[in-house]
């Protein structure tokens, strides 16, 4: 199907989140040893890096850093700088087999974001290495949504308000540069009309494809289902559900 005006125009409008119907997870999070002391942390949201428990700063691969530093028994605070400048600050809690962390910051446009993931571990391992599965992911108040609007040639301007991006080009599967307040930030987004009302993307991270997901309105034009998930994990989708604004 083509992507013509008729049916890309059903994504026209302010969409925000609605945490009640949705039903997002994380991709597994794998920490292995490594041979010098320190542990490699792979999946999440910010891995892969390495880390150590004392406090070491370690860098994170978009030029940031990233360290944990005991405060209780089997409980740490991670914090991720950007140079002196605090980005984000994290409380790992580790109970038995359940590994709970609990994020808050500041989103670009500086409204505040809270983030709480709870891990379940699966199979083997000792203290917090071995592979975590998200069973629970709580976003709690932080707004979240984006605003689509498409001109009269066609051309789709997709905003992000939260993290200041913009997308614009046609949905005819091309790849379209996400932009943001400091320029491109190294990943597209491809996007294409697959059946009425639906649409199916691919998002690229420096030209490797990271994620794939999927975009259904419903019939009467009130919601937008988002189905997504990591190329690794095609069995472990993210349900996140918008409502138009009226």
């Amino acid at each position: 199907m083509p992507a013509d005006e008729t049916s890309v125009a059903v994504l026209s409008g302010r969409w925000t989140y609605n945490a009640a119907k949705s039903r997002p997870i994380d991709p597994d999070l794998r920490i292995t040893p490594n041979t010098n002391r320190t542990l490699h942390a792979e999946g999440g949201p910010s891995a892969p890096y390495d880390f150590d428990l004392v406090g070491g700063a370690y860098p994170l691969s978009n030029g940031r850093t990233i360290a944990w530093v005991p405060t209780a028994r089997q409980t740490w605070r991670v914090t991720k700088r950007r140079n002196t400048e605090v980005l984000e600050t994290v409380t790992v809690t580790l109970t038995g087999n359940t590994l709970r962390t609990a994020a808050s910051g500041a989103l670009l446009n500086g409204s505040p974001y809270e983030r709480t993931v709870t891990y379940r571990r699966e199979g083997y391992g000792e203290e917090l290495i071995g592979r975590w599965q998200s069973i629970r992911v709580d976003t709690g108040t932080t707004w979240d949504g984006f605003v689509i609007s498409l001109s009269d040639d066609g051309v789709v301007t997709w905003r992000i308000p939260t993290d200041l991006q913009v997308i614009k080009g046609r949905l005819d599967g091309s790849d379209l540069a996400i932009v943001g307040p400091n320029g491109q930030t190294g990943s597209t987004i491809a996007v294409r009309v697959a059946g009425a009302r639906r649409f199916a993307y691919v998002l690229k991270d420096a030209g490797r494809i990271a994620e794939r997901g999927t975009f259904v309105i419903s019939r009467d034009g009130r919601w937008l289902t988002e189905l997504t998930w990591h190329v690794d994990q095609p069995n472990r989708k993210s349900k996140l559900v918008y409502e138009r604004a009226p």
